[in-house]
């Protein structure tokens, strides 16, 4: 829906970001306030017309424009998905390098990653706390999100996700980690 002209006025237009943490990347739920406030009045319109009429070329390039937006707008959102993508493939790729022996161990040795997968959360801190050790932060990341998934109110685990995350250089991500893990170790 469109407003005509002259037959609206703008009474309060506001960027309320009071408490917003800009740091927080997009792959995480924005904390604070992230609201645009507008108030917009109905008015008679004035006896009198805008001058002149519409230009039917500029409305063919507004046109136009209009689309380039919005394609840019859809392949800007498909290479967010690429990247959450990538990054997940990452930390697989590193799992599968760890089952990386050759014939039947190696299958074995697969599936009980995939078991790991789905067990309970003590059994991925611990993965997430080896790969901890040896310096895998995205594969430790991966397994503290699993461990997680299964106990949510653990702020020790929250507080270790943190940690992987900033190692890996993460910094919005972790700095909402460590946020929940005081929150919860708080309360």
């Amino acid at each position: 829906m469109s407003l005509r002209p002259n037959t609206y006025r703008v009474r309060h237009l506001r960027d309320n970001d009071d408490g917003y943490s800009y740091g927080i990347g997009p792959e995480m739920h924005a904390g604070g306030g992230y609201e645009i406030e507008l108030v917009v009045q109905k008015i008679a319109p004035p006896a009198w017309e805008l001058a002149g009429s519409a230009d039917p070329e500029q409305a063919a390039l507004e046109k136009a424009r209009d689309a380039e937006i919005s394609q840019l707008i859809g392949e800007r959102d498909v290479l967010a998905r690429e990247c959450t993508r990538w990054f997940d493939a990452a930390i697989l790729a590193r799992a599968e390098h760890i089952a990386g022996t050759p014939g039947r161990r190696r299958a074995r040795r697969f599936r009980g990653l995939v078991r790991l997968f789905r067990s309970d959360s003590a059994a991925a801190a611990a993965v997430a706390d080896r790969a901890w050790e040896k310096g895998e932060w995205e594969r430790a990341a991966r397994f503290y999100l699993d461990a997680l998934a299964e106990d949510p109110t653990a702020p020790e685990l929250w507080r270790k996700l943190g940690n992987s995350l900033k190692s890996a250089g993460r910094y919005p991500e972790a700095e909402f980690a460590h946020v929940r893990a005081a929150a919860l170790a708080s309360a």
